[in-house]
């Protein structure tokens, strides 16, 4: 709920939240035997195991930027970001490149040296910290490689767009509630920021103060915004 409104997770969370694929890699490698430690240790920072991205060759001890790779997760229209949500991904690529990739790779030795690798707990959760590094790692390459600056963005329209802020009330309610529309990657629905790619910006986009919104949610239940005014 954000001021005041209750809004349903799923009319403010992108469609693709939930990749197929990657959700795949991540149940085979939580799951798979013979793991013995604890299932999602050692993840990177900010990782989660829902991802929209798809992955030619997950957990490869290879580090390399391969053409395949970068290409099946370049090809993705482009990503709103501000300056400083830029940035905050950039610091993240340094960390998981650098010293992340430093302190999983002085795991694995110490897991090595302990022997049969069989029967070694140590060594599985190593690999699985590696693998999931390097989605995230790609993930970031490839959401960066086609950002936009909302600050280079056209907001001066009087309409919905990418960096404004949009007041709505909902058809038969008293209460305003606000949404700044953002690009995926700085989406916060607890705070007010949703995603362009979700469902009640989608609906959103393009409209101007006194116009509607309508919007129909996966349980089939139609919503209809007013929209009281934009702001930028």
């Amino acid at each position: 709920m954000h001021g005041g409104m209750a809004v349903p997770a799923w009319e403010i969370l992108p469609n693709c939240e939930i990749g197929l694929n990657a959700f795949m890699v991540w149940a085979i490698m939580i799951f798979s035997p013979p793991a013995r430690g604890k299932c999602g240790r050692n993840l990177p920072r900010g990782l989660s195991p829902c991802s929209s991205r798809t992955l030619h060759r997950v957990g490869s001890s290879n580090h390399s930027d391969t053409g395949s790779d970068i290409m099946a997760l370049q090809d993705k229209p482009q990503i709103p970001m501000t300056r400083a949500g830029k940035a905050r991904l950039e610091d993240e690529l340094a960390e998981l490149k650098g010293a992340r990739r430093m302190e999983i790779a002085e795991e694995l030795k110490e897991a090595i040296s302990h022997g049969d690798l069989r029967e070694n707990a140590g060594y599985d959760e190593a690999k699985r910290a590696q693998a999931m590094l390097e989605i995230r790692v790609k993930e970031i390459e490839a959401d960066l490689a086609n950002s936009v600056l909302i600050e280079d963005m056209d907001a001066a329209t009087g309409k919905v767009t990418v960096g404004v802020t949009v007041v709505v009330q909902e058809t038969g309610g008293a209460l305003e509630e606000s949404f700044r529309i953002v690009g995926k990657t700085e989406a916060d629905p607890a705070q007010g920021r949703i995603s362009n790619e979700s469902p009640l910006a989608q609906a959103l986009l393009g409209k101007a103060a006194g116009e509607v919104a309508d919007f129909t949610t996966p349980m089939g239940h139609t919503t209809r915004f007013n929209i009281v005014r934009v702001e930028p």
